[in-house]
């Protein structure tokens, strides 16, 4: 079973893991607490095995979405 973190920070993949234990995979995707040092966003994606995702989405203080 293969659990995978995908960090897309500004549009661009920027850090991939994979992880074979649910537990350190969850505790990993936990320490994602804020934007970063990335200008405008950054989406934490947790993939489980059963393709169920779990996402995170931060924005820089300085950016802030338009919702139409």
């Amino acid at each position: 079973m293969k659990y995978t973190i995908v960090v897309m920070a500004d549009g661009k993949e920027a850090w991939r893991q994979d992880y074979d234990d649910a537990v350190k995979a969850v505790h990993s995707f936990d320490k994602f607490i804020d934007h970063g040092t990335f200008c405008k966003e950054r989406i934490i994606t947790l993939t489980e095995p059963n393709g169920q995702a779990h996402i995170k989405t931060f924005y820089h203080p300085a950016f802030v979405p338009v919702k139409g």
